[in-house]
């Protein structure tokens, strides 16, 4: 009787008396599922990007290594994917990203829900924009990413912020 233990070859020889024999035994797990992490996401601008990662497993769930995946967006239109699982934001809508490993397809779901701005104001050094959804993006002069925030208290709206 023979127990795999992991993937490989392994060589097995059997003897009796004078008579021996050997056999080489090949283990590979089968690819059962892929699961894509995480398995959505959102982005609000064109050309954010989102990392997803997958992970092959067999049939008692547990992890195979060294498979290698191919990435697709299945709109091309809306985000793109490459070789890494690296997806940039192209447009407005939503899209299935999909990691295959051996024939099995694992898939997660992007949505690019780009900002709309309802009030964009500049001033000295500062630069401010209200979003539809309530929203507030700033930027400082010599900044490089602007930062984001959103008004929660009912008394003190966005707007009032945004100066």
């Amino acid at each position: 009787r023979v127990t795999a233990q992991a993937n490989g070859t392994a060589d097995i020889t059997a003897s009796i008396g004078n008579v021996s024999g050997s056999a080489s035994v090949v283990v590979a797990q089968e690819v059962d599922e892929v699961v894509v992490t995480p398995g959505s996401a959102s982005l609000a601008t064109v050309g954010a990007t989102q990392q997803f990662a997958a992970e092959a497993r067999d049939a008692n769930a547990n992890p195979i290594t060294g498979v290698a995946f191919l990435w697709v967006s299945a709109n091309p239109s809306i985000a793109t994917v490459d070789t890494l699982g690296l997806a940039t934001a192209i447009d407005r809508g939503e899209v299935t990203v999909t990691a295959a490993a051996r024939g099995v397809p694992g898939n997660a779901t992007l949505t690019i829900a780009l900002r709309t701005y309802v009030l964009v104001s500049a001033g000295e050094g500062h630069t401010c924009g209200l979003t539809s959804d309530g929203g507030m993006v700033t930027s400082t002069a010599g900044a490089t990413t602007p930062t984001a925030s959103w008004a929660t208290h009912p008394t003190t709206p966005a707007a009032s912020q945004c100066s």
